[in-house]
């Protein structure tokens, strides 16, 4: 009877030591494999923002009546905003397996707005439209709400931080898997002609995304 309880007890210390060894193996294969995704790099995923770029809109010196002023950009692609990143030269050795907004946000900001007489408010709104769309499909096109501009300095100041809707983000998403398709920012803004004689507003949008790929 003692001999079988020893037996026990020496099968169960055996299965203790190999439960503990095979234990440490897992761990470590799982911490090297970690160890050495690290070293390698074998993921990149990063947060920017990209900036479709500045637009003055400005009240022409020969409006003298309440309309309309409008200020556009240039022909723009996701690819051409991605390389005004500061970390474009290692971004484009990236093998891209996509590009999310991140957060779900679309962002409006303004800077270097006045105003004569001094601190009147006008309002604006920002329009998204697609250059060139095939044939197949009506063009992609959104409009953001309209936000109101008011004296401020060169510093950059957010306008309007809104949800995209479905069909912004249909749009967005459309953009941001094929980079190289063109569209265009408009800024529309009205003024009362009543109370203000001049005035001008430097404005861009903003797109937080996430970009992820291979190194």
């Amino acid at each position: 009877m003692i001999i079988q309880k020893a037996g026990v007890f020496r099968l169960l210390r055996y299965l203790g030591v190999f439960c503990a060894i095979t234990m440490g193996f897992f761990s470590i294969v799982a911490t090297s494999e970690d160890d050495v995704k690290d070293a390698l790099d074998l993921e990149f995923s990063e947060n920017y923002e990209l900036s479709t770029g500045e637009v003055t809109v400005a009240k022409p010196a020969a409006v003298q009546i309440a309309e309309v002023v409008k200020g556009c950009t240039d022909s723009l692609s996701v690819r051409g905003v991605m390389q005004n990143l500061e970390d474009w030269e290692d971004i484009e050795k990236v093998d891209i397996d996509s590009i999310k907004l991140d957060p779900k946000k679309i962002r409006v900001e303004y800077r270097n707005a006045w105003t004569d007489p001094a601190n009147e408010t006008f309002s604006c709104t920002a329009t998204f439209e697609e250059l060139n769309p095939p044939d197949t499909r009506d063009a992609y096109t959104f409009s953001l709400p309209a936000f109101d501009v008011t004296f401020n300095d060169s510093t950059w100041k957010t306008a309007v931080d809104i949800d995209p809707t479905d069909e912004m983000m249909n749009a967005i998403n459309y953009f941001l898997a094929n980079r190289a398709e063109t569209f265009k920012i408009c800024y529309e803004c009205t003024f009362d002609e009543q109370t203000i004689d001049d005035w001008s507003v430097g404005i861009r949008l903003i797109l937080p995304v996430k970009i992820t790929g291979t190194p």
